[in-house]
Parts: structure tokens; sequence; C-alpha cells
């Protein structure tokens, strides 16, 4: 017969040696479960170390020569991010020459790094489209094509009108997102002057937009627009890339268009 101290002894110690045991589960399963977070920790961080910069590889539109009415399809070979940082690959247009206006729109994956948007609107004859793509990750970006023009049916360049824009300036150099960017070119013609268009566009990590105004004459052969007007706190946030060129026509319907001017906010 067991003594009733020594009964207490022996389930005192089966006590001790089953709460070892569950002490010793216990921080057996704490451990695991840190030690899967520290793994998916690494992982996520690879992840991120390891995610590409985009690049813009190649762009290419069909067809090159649209006919009035005819639609345009834009592919672009891109490259970048990574599955924690996803790539955005957008596309931005400006017309001029005619009627004016501008758009785009995020492109399309198509598969094997290629991305595709086809430009909705239906250009009318004597129409000039300007469009850039734009790659963007969560992190980097907005990186830029090369600057990509086509005309839809007739337009005259070069005429005997002599028709020529100059000395493209732009107010501030360095603007803030709070500035109003002001454009002046001069224009010059041995024919009447009929339309001077402000081609704008701009692109940030999130997103990009296009459009186009009338410059307004001012003084003898220049005329000034807008950009931007901004109000306290922005409308274009810091690091917002701006691209913008100058297009005129005069009477001869002869026209010019200037180079791509750009950019970015302080």
């Amino acid at each position: 017969m067991i003594a009733g101290g020594e009964w207490l002894n022996e389930i005192s110690a089966q006590d001790a040696h089953f709460e070892k045991k569950r002490s010793r589960r216990l921080w057996l399963v704490i451990g695991s479960i840190v030690l899967v977070v520290l793994i998916v920790l690494a992982f996520a961080a690879y992840l991120i170390i390891t995610a590409s910069p985009p690049r813009i590889l190649s762009v290419s539109f069909s067809p090159e020569n649209p006919s009035p009415g005819e639609k345009v399809t834009v592919t672009a070979h891109v490259e970048g991010g990574s599955f924690l940082s996803s790539l955005s690959v957008r596309l931005c247009f400006g017309t001029y020459l005619s009627d004016g206006g501008g758009g785009g729109g995020t492109m399309r994956p198509m598969g094997d790094n290629r991305y595709q948007l086809q430009i909705r609107s239906s250009f009318p004859d004597g129409a000039e489209v300007w469009f850039v793509v734009s790659a963007a990750t969560d992190s980097e970006g907005p990186v830029l094509s090369e600057n990509y023009t086509f005309q839809v049916g007739e337009v005259i360049r070069d005429g005997a009108s002599g028709l020529m824009i100059e000395h493209v300036t732009q107010s501030p150099q360095e603007p803030t997102s709070l500035d109003t960017v002001i454009v002046t070119a001069r224009i010059v013609s041995a024919s009447n002057i009929t339309d001077v268009e402000l081609v704008c566009m701009s692109f940030t990590r999130h997103g990009s937009g296009g459009g186009s105004g009338f410059m307004d004459l001012v003084s003898g052969d220049n005329y000034t627009a807008e950009i931007m007007s901004t109000r306290p706190g922005g409308i274009s946030e810091r690091g917002t890339v701006h691209l913008y060129r100058v297009a005129a026509m005069d009477e001869t319907e002869n026209t010019a268009v200037s180079e791509v001017y750009s950019f970015a906010i302080a």
C-alpha cells in the first residue's frame, strides 16, 4: 500500500513531467511559427531586392500610315517588376493640326512581355498624332519611350510660305507643384497664321494624361499658353514628368511642329 504522502508526491512528479512536456511542445510550436515568419519575410525581401526596374525595349504601331478614320494599334515590349512589385504600362497621345485632343490608357498584357492598346480615336484627314509609352512599378518610374509620330492622310510640311516655330521657352525652368508654367513661342510665316497649339503630356508612377490647346498671340509673332495651373497642394505630384511641343498652321495649310521639350516637377 502506498502511503498518502508518497501518493501525492508521485502525482506531483507526474504533473511536473507533463507540464515540462507541454512547455516543450509550446516552445516547439512558437519556434516553428517564428521560423516560418522569418522565411516568408526573407522571401519577400528577396523578391523586392531582385525586382528589376521597368525597361521599354521596343515600340511599334500599325498601320504606320493610317487613312482617315482608321484606328491604330500600338504594341510595346516591356520588362520589369516582380511578384510583389507589379508593372504598369500606359500609352499617352496628343493630336494637332486638325481636331485637337488627346488620350490614352493602360496597355493590355498580351504575354511574353508584350503590351498592346488600340487608339480608339478615328483621326481625320490632315491630323498628326504624337504618342509616348510609359512604364512604372510600385517603386520605380515612370520610364518613357522615344517619341513617336504618325500623320493621317495629307499633311503639308516645309511649304513655300516658310512657316517656322522659333524660340520656344518656358517659365519657370524648374517648376514645383505650386507653379503655373508658361510656354512662349515665336511663329513666323509669309502667310497669315491660322492655328497655333500647345500639345502636352504628363506622366506619374500611377497614371498619365495628354491634350492640346490653342496658344494666344500676345505681341508681334509671339504666342503663349499655360501648361498647367496648380492650386495649393498641387495637381502635379512631385516627380511628375511633363512633355510638350508646339504645332502651327497657316492659310496655305503649311504646317510646322517644334521638337519635344520636357521638365519634371521638383
